[in-house]
Parts: structure tokens; sequence; C-alpha cells
């Protein structure tokens, strides 16, 4: 057999004990998994059972549970005063809100009549309000005449030859140029009508112009008038104190808006604390279910019983069935983790066998092994056996080497990197004896001392056992 069919067998092997090893880890860990999963679908019933007792409350002698149940009381109470507190509060909020309300209201009734009987506001105001008007309509008329007077002159900006002419300042003063290109300029300039484009183009820009300043000069107007008649509507503002109480009412208005914000937050929380929904009772309900865990189940039982839900005692009744399982799991741990611990032994020790034949094979194109498939299986099956050591069952290997294309056998001392398996006489040595040991006693002499010259071990079967069989004599 080729080194490498050796070697391949024992990557097998060892792959095989890798796959034993994955399975039984995944054993241990789905059973590791389900008791958790159990523990909390055990939790869970607890904190429900907690919920519903809860969510009643019942009066009970248990003085633990009990101050958990006063201090669910005690949210309620507190929720309740606070709701009533912001809701006072708001009312009185709001009676502010509706009085400040009135002076405001107050104010500007007297802040109009003073208006009206103001010559020199009546005046402004109805310059203010002819203005307006004016800029409005101004407004419109400029922005229609900008949107047609710039399109028209886009066009013209568009035309190529219109647009060379006016680049070559062609009709002014500033142009200049060879007598025939003036004479080609004045060709394109009839050609397109430049003169009479160029005079419409100078008119609609001064439109434009004059168009903007007669919108400015409106709206200057306007914002004239328009500062004259505030101004007389901020001193007479001021005279009334109408800012302060505007601002006071803003004011109050934002404070009254925040206590109703509270308000509906903690009305909320009320009725969620009330339905078992809000944080305090969440919080209070874990309490209570870790402290349920701590009873016994006649206990709990009792404490069921209380309640006027029939809920609670069908939840408690899957309480022992769950702790039924958990047990019948726990029970299969040490027997998982002991196949764990021992196929993690077996995995180590192919590994290490794999390891060292690789080590010792070098070349391994350079020998094949006089050993059938059925005795390597044979020889790597004793790994299962704790009492044979890797070391060994590479020795044996070795020892049946021979050169590759010849039957000479190698001598296990000529490599140098394996002093652990030199087969001196201080050296232990594994044997597969051919006779039994009542008949090597006349043949020692004659056999015995060639055997140990040649340093190698091989297959034989000893007397003493009945049959063939590995047999050493030490470990290395």
């Amino acid at each position: 057999m080729l080194g490498k069919a050796v070697k391949n067998r024992i990557e097998e092997k060892t792959q095989g004990a890798k796959s034993s090893l994955d399975d039984a880890y995944k054993k241990l860990h789905d059973a590791q998994q389900k008791i958790l999963s159990l523990q909390n679908n055990k939790v869970k019933l607890y904190q429900q059972i907690a919920r519903i007792f809860l969510l009643e409350s019942p009066k009970t002698t248990n003085k633990q549970i009990q101050v958990l149940v006063d201090e669910l009381q005690e949210v309620f109470c507190h929720l309740n005063k606070r709701t009533d507190e912001l809701e006072q509060i708001s009312v009185n909020y709001q009676q502010k809100v509706n009085s400040l309300q009135e002076q405001v209201d107050e104010k500007m009734a007297k802040k109009i009549f003073q208006l009206e009987n103001n010559p020199d506001y009546v005046s402004l105001f109805t310059i203010f309000k002819k203005t307006e008007e004016s800029l409005n309509k101004e407004s419109k008329n400029y922005q229609l005449s900008l949107e047609e007077f710039t399109q028209k002159i886009e066009e013209y900006k568009q035309n190529r030859c219109y647009n060379y002419l006016i680049e070559r300042n062609f009709g002014k003063d500033s142009y200049k140029g060879f007598w025939i290109f003036r004479h080609l300029d004045a060709w394109v300039a009839r050609f397109i009508n430049f003169t009479e484009n160029l005079k419409n183009q100078k008119t609609l820009e001064a439109l434009i112009k004059e168009s903007e300043q007669r919108y400015e000069t409106i709206k200057t107007a306007h914002r004239l008038a328009s500062e004259k008649k505030e101004k007389i509507e901020h001193d007479i503002e001021e005279s009334l104190g109408l800012p302060q109480l505007r601002n006071d009412l803003n004011q109050t208005n934002l404070i009254l808006e925040n206590y109703k914000k509270q308000k509906s937050l903690t009305d909320k929380t009320l009725n969620d604390s009330l339905s078992g929904h809000s944080k305090q009772f969440n919080e209070i309900s874990s309490k209570l279910a870790k402290l349920l865990q701590q009873q016994s189940i006649n206990e709990v039982v009792q404490l069921t019983l209380q309640s006027n839900s029939l809920e609670d005692d069908k939840l408690i009744q899957q309480i022992p069935i769950l702790d039924r399982k958990i047990q019948q799991v726990e029970q299969s741990l040490p027997t998982l983790k002991h196949t764990v611990e021992a196929l993690e032994y077996t995995y180590m020790r192919f590994e290490q066998t794999l390891s060292i034949f690789i080590q010792n094979n070098i070349p391994s194109s350079y020998y094949e092994y006089n050993i059938s498939s059925s005795k390597l299986d044979e020889l790597l099956n004793n790994l299962l056996n704790k009492d044979i050591f890797p070391e060994t069952i590479v020795h044996v290997l070795i020892s049946c080497r021979t050169q590759a294309n010849s039957n000479k056998t190698i001598n296990w001392s000529s490599s140098k990197s394996t002093s652990m398996f030199s087969t001196t006489s201080s050296s232990k040595q594994t044997s597969w004896n051919s006779s039994s040991r009542s008949s090597s006693t006349s043949s020692n002499s004659s056999s015995g001392a060639s055997s140990s010259s040649s340093g190698g071990s091989g297959f034989s079967s000893s007397s003493s056992t009945g049959g063939g069989g590995f047999k050493t004599t030490d470990s290395f």
C-alpha cells in the first residue's frame, strides 16, 4: 500500500472522528438550548401569573407579596393625585388666558376708536390704501411686461448674424475693418434689417427700465405710507399697554399647553398601569415573578386561588410539566458531556497519529507499506483503546515500510528524526510473533539475533493470546 493511501486512510478516520465529535457537540448544544428555552417558558408563566395577580391586587398573608401589591397601589394613587393636580392647574391657567384675552380685546377696541377719531391717521390710511392698490396693479403690470420684453430681447440674442454685428460694433464710431469686411458686414446688416432690429432692442430695454422705475416709485410711496400709519398704531398700542398684554397672553398660552400635555401623558400612564402595560407596572410585575419563583409550587397555587381569574390556575398547572421536562433533559447532560470528552480524546489521538505519520513519511513517494487495507483499519481502530498510543500505531506502520518497488525492509533507525522509535537495546518494541512462547525457546539462539539486528517489528501471532493481534511490550 502506498504511503499516500495510508495517509488518506488515516485522514478518513480522523475526519470520521471529527464528524462524530461535531454530532456530539450539536446534541449537547441542543440539549442546553432546550433547557434554556424551557426555563424561559417557565419564567414567562410566572410573569403572566404575577401580572394577573397584580391586576386584581387581592389581599394576601404573604408579607413580601403584599409589599409589592401596596407598591402598585401607591403608583395608582400617585398618578391619580398628579392627574387631579394637573387638571386644576390647567383650569387656573385657562381662566388666566380668558382674562388676558378679554383685556386684549378691550384695548383693541379702544385702539380702533382712537384711530378712527385721529384725522392724521384717517388721511394716512386713505393714502396707504390707494398706494396699496396701485402697487398691486403695478406689480402685475411690471411682471407681465418684464416677461414679454425679456423674451423678445432673448430672441435677438439667439440670432447669430445679429450678435456678430453687435460684437463688431457695427454702426458705432468704434467700428473698424478692411473695406472688404465692411462691404460684407453691410450686406449682412441689410439682409437681417440690423438697424431696425437694433432700434427695437434699445426700445425694449428702455421700456423695461421705465417699467422698473415706475414700480419702484409706487413701491416706495406705499412703504412710506405704511411706515407712517404703523407708527401711529404703535404709539397708540404703547399708550394702551397692548404689546405687554399680548406677550403675557402668549406666555400663558404656552404654559397652559405644557400642563395639558403633562396631564395627557399622566392620564395615559395611569390607564396603562390599570391595564398592566405601563413601565411601572412591568417593573413591579417582574419583581413579583422573581419572588414567585422562590416560592414552593403549593404556595403559588394558594396564591392563585385568591384571585378571581381562572387563567392563572391553568398557568400554574403547566409549571410542574415544564419542571419534569427540564429534569429529563438535565439528566442526559452528564452522558452527553462524557461522550463529548471521549470523542475529543479520540479525535486528538487520530490527529496526533496523522501528524506523526506525516513527519516520518518523508519522502512519501519513496516508501510503500506491506499492510492490507483491512489490517490498516484494524490497526487504526486500536486507537479507540486508550492503552494504545499514536506513537505505537506509527511504530507498527514504520516496521512494515519498504522502499518503493523493493521488498527490502527499511531500518527504522536510519531516519534522523525518529530517535524516539529507535530499536536500540534500551528502546521499547512491539512484536507480532509467528510462533508460541514455548517453541521460541529452542529457536531464539539462532533467530533472535537476526530479528533484533533488523531493528523492525512485524505482525505475528502469540500463543499466549490464542490468535493474531497487536501486542505491545511497552509504550513509547
